[in-house]
């Protein structure tokens, strides 16, 4: 019984084939991000000495809904609401360019805890600063678009993208 029990308990078989590097590439390619999301832990906060920013947490999933990393240029734009006769509409104010193409950079962003990609936007404009000051719960909103710039699992160039109402 114990002859049975580890025979099963043998490595890998020595005639195995080894994978070509094509196969190689396509299999590193299928964990690539296929989505992308603005997580709601992203908010507003507020210090006297820095003022006012956006922590945003960026999540990235896989074709199997797994959270992974994601290698490219990640754009976080902010819009503006317009008041008046345009009251309803957006308008981009501000972008920020957050490259995840040095990976060290983009071991750096990436917070191992939550799974996410952790960026504190600051050099808010002072409508953001505004609200950020505001105590939780004033009624406050600024919304946020990320877009991601990366390679697909077909090797082709893609954008992912998100939007997201940031209530403070």
């Amino acid at each position: 019984m114990l002859v049975l029990i580890l025979a099963g308990c043998t490595g890998p078989s020595q005639s195995a084939p080894k994978p070509e590097r094509g196969d190689l590439e396509r299999v590193a390619l299928a964990f690539v991000p296929e989505t992308i999301r603005i997580h709601p832990l992203t908010h507003l906060e507020w210090s006297a000495d820095k003022g006012g920013s956006i922590i945003a947490l960026i999540e990235m999933h896989d074709r199997w809904g797994d959270t992974t990393k994601g290698v490219g240029e990640l754009q976080v734009q902010l819009y503006r609401p317009e008041t008046g006769l345009d009251a309803g509409i957006e308008v981009q104010e501000l972008k920020w360019a957050v490259s995840l193409s040095d990976l060290e950079a983009n071991a750096l962003w990436f917070d191992p805890v939550t799974r996410m990609y952790r960026i504190t936007l600051g050099d808010v404009p002072d409508w953001v600063a505004d609200i950020a000051r505001e105590p939780p719960g004033s009624g406050g909103r600024v919304r946020l678009r990320v877009l991601l710039t990366t390679i697909g699992p077909n090797g082709r160039e893609r954008v992912l993208r998100d939007d997201y109402l940031v209530q403070h």
